[in-house]
């Protein structure tokens, strides 16, 4: 499992170095905000990603950090969706 986690650590630290924003997010999130729509961001990836994302790209942009922003890391959330749901 310990090897399986290195690959899947590695193709994530990837992910972030080439990470950006799709054309046109930024703007759909200031909508958003101006119209008080609620946001969250909700992912697989690492705690690490996610702050590397706000750091790096969403702050940077303007835009204030997700709240909540939920990564694999966060204890008590089943990495699923509950089939019952």
């Amino acid at each position: 499992a310990a090897a399986a986690n290195a690959v899947i650590d590695e193709m994530e630290a990837e992910g972030r170095r080439t990470l950006q924003l799709e054309k046109g997010v930024a703007e759909l999130a200031r909508w958003l905000q101006f119209h008080n729509i609620p946001t969250a961001l909700v992912t697989r990836n690492s705690a690490i990603t996610v702050e590397h994302f706000h750091q790096h790209l969403w702050e940077p942009a303007g835009l204030p950090r997700f709240e909540p922003a939920i990564s694999r890391d966060d204890e008590g959330v089943l990495p699923k969706p509950n089939p019952d749901a």
